[in-house]
């Protein structure tokens, strides 16, 4: 019985710590893969809002593969538009955030991550206007 009472009190507090310590605000509470291999993987824009404004359309047929590494490489083409780039990727100093520098820039745009799972990529930014992007990305394989 002092077993059982013991191990319920320890998943109770994994449940309660999980919960509290939820770094994203769409989640996940708790997950057992890092942010690195959560978010190393090819993507692909499912949904795209600028100022509440849907312009996932200018986004279809974009890929973009992070690299575990801390690299990335863009491509694609939606018959409009044309995708292509490489560049270096990490998180700031406390993993709420990615960081993007393309390459021969030096200048880095930063996406705030609102949910990072395995299979999902929320990500939202400003611009220099102070409209608002929001991305929600999905494996593109």
């Amino acid at each position: 019985m002092k077993k059982t009472i013991i191990v319920a009190g320890i998943a109770l507090a994994l449940v309660f710590a999980g919960v509290s310590c939820n770094k994203y605000e769409d989640g996940p509470g708790i997950s057992f893969r890092g942010k690195k291999n959560r978010v190393d993987g090819k993507w692909k824009v499912s949904t795209a809002t600028y100022d509440d404004n849907d312009i996932a359309g200018l986004y279809e047929g974009m890929e973009k593969t992070y690299f575990y590494e801390g690299t990335y490489a863009l491509g694609g083409s939606n018959g409009l538009f044309s995708y292509s780039g490489t560049g270096t990727w990490e998180f700031n100093d406390d993993k709420t955030a990615i960081v993007e520098t393309e390459d021969g820039s030096n200048t880095a745009t930063t996406y705030t991550i609102t949910k990072l799972k395995h299979e999902e990529l929320w990500l939202k930014r400003t611009d220099g206007a102070g409209g608002l992007y929001v991305f929600h990305l999905e494996p593109a394989d």
